[in-house]
Order: structure tokens, then C-alpha cells, then sequence
């Protein structure tokens, strides 16, 4: 479970423990800059939901999805490597990146070893989780909506539903010419202000970057909902709410 320790420490940089298992350090934004598409790829892979292989047996089976049963997301992810080599081969560079160690899947055994193979750090379906909950916070990625026990189906049907209308929200906003892409966000950071320049930006870790991006746009709208009050505009249509305020995001 994350707390708020660890979110302080992802804000400096400083690595968080998996348990027994390893240190996990933050990315920073030369990392993602390094790997370019393929650390969106490895994110993706590493942080996938039990919704999300929902959505993805729903596209691939239809209807047949609701018979089957539920699978978590490290068995899938496991399962699928031991069906594809191919996968078996991205999905380890995936884990051997974030983690910065070398690793070694195991895919009819259910384990990954760290360090070397036959270690006794091993990621598994128990400590699964918890990586995941480390690898979306150094992300300042949400956490996934969690797929209720006991749902009927026709809740189910509208949870599904909201996912993939987020999902399609998120991507025409992605193909929107007037998006901001990650150049547009760094450069926007280093005219904050704030000791951030083009020559450092690239040590800030990503956690940290999209935190101060997401703090000044809160600074921004306080100070724009102060100078339209102070303009005579209609408090009750303005939701003041100060920027120095706690995180609720992760």
C-alpha cells in the first residue's frame, strides 16, 4: 500500500523497496527521452489493470469473455509469455528496465527472479501488486478502477462502458493537434521559475515533473479565479480553492 512516505520519496528521487525483493528507483525524464516509444510500451505492459484484460478479451472473444474466468494480471502477463516468445522477450526487457536489474522470467513457474536466476528476490503474483502500485506512483500515473466482487452483469456493463469511453476521451485528446506533447510540458517547466532549465530538466524525476506541472496549473487557476473576483464576477460561479493544498491524486 502506498503512503505518504512514499510519495515523498519519489518526489526527491529516492528509490522504494519491493518488499524483499529490490529497489525500485523513480524514471527520470532522460529515461523516458532514452527509450522513447518503447517506454510508453514497457509502462503499459507493467502496469496493466484486471479491466484492462477485460477490455482486451472482450475485443478478441466478444460476449464469450463473460464466461470466462477471472484472471489477474500477472498470470495473464505470464501466460502470454509462455505462448509467445516474442512477448516473453519484451515483456522481460520491460521488467529488467524499471527495475535496472537484470531478470529472468519463469513463466510456467509463475515467478520472476531478480539478479540472477534461481535468487531468492522473486516477483510473483503476492508482490505483483505492490510493484504496480510503485511503478504507477513514480508515474503519477491513477490507480485503476477496481473491478468489484459480486457484480452483476449489468454492472458490469456500465463500468466497462465508462472505461472505454474514457479510454476514447483520452486518445482523441491525444491526436488533438493542439495537445501539448512532452517537449511542449518541459519547456513550460523551465520557465516556471523554479531552478528547473533545459541543462537539469533531464534528471527530474517524472514523478516530480508532472507533479510541479500539475501544482502551478492549480497555482495559475487561483490566481485567475482571484483576479475575476476582484473583477466583480459571480463568486458563486467560481470554485476558489487555494493551490497549497494536499495531493490526492496517488
Amino acid at each position: 500500500m502506498i503512503c505518504s512516505t512514499d510519495m515523498q520519496k519519489t518526489f526527491i528521487g529516492a528509490p522504494l523497496l519491493l518488499d524483499d525483493v529490490c529497489l525500485i528507483k523513480p524514471m527520470t525524464v532522460m529515461d523516458k527521452i532514452r527509450l522513447g516509444s518503447d517506454y510508453d510500451a514497457y509502462l503499459s505492459l507493467l502496469t496493466l489493470s484486471s479491466s484492462d484484460i477485460e477490455t482486451i478479451l472482450l475485443d478478441k472473444v466478444g460476449e464469450k469473455a463473460n464466461e470466462l474466468e477471472p484472471i489477474s494480471p500477472f498470470n495473464y502477463l505470464l501466460l502470454s509469455a509462455d505462448v509467445n516468445p516474442t512477448f516473453l522477450i519484451e515483456l522481460n526487457k520491460a521488467f529488467s528496465t524499471f527495475i535496472r536489474e537484470e531478470t529472468f522470467i519463469v513463466p510456467r513457474n509463475k515467478e520472476i527472479f531478480v539478479g540472477e536466476l534461481g535468487s531468492e528476490k522473486i516477483i510473483n503474483e503476492d508482490n505483483f501488486p505492490h510493484f504496480q502500485e510503485i511503478i504507477r506512483l513514480q508515474n503519477h500515473l491513477e490507480a485503476p478502477e477496481e473491478v468489484p466482487e459480486n457484480e452483476n452483469p449489468m454492472q458490469r456493463k456500465f463500468r466497462l462502458k465508462r472505461k472505454l469511453l474514457k479510454e476514447a476521451k483520452a486518445k482523441q485528446a491525444a491526436r488533438d493537434e493542439k495537445s501539448p506533447e512532452f517537449l511542449d510540458l518541459m519547456s513550460s517547466i523551465c520557465v516556471m521559475n523554479i531552478g528547473i532549465t533545459w541543462n537539469n530538466i533531464k534528471d527530474l524525476p517524472l514523478y516530480t515533473f508532472y507533479e510541479l506541472l500539475g501544482r502551478n496549473q492549480k497555482r495559475e487557476k487561483y490566481d485567475l479565479d482571484i483576479k475575476s473576483l476582484l473583477a466583480g464576477a459571480d463568486s458563486k460561479k467560481i470554485k476558489l480553492e487555494y493551490w497549497i493544498n494536499k495531493n490526492t491524486e496517488n
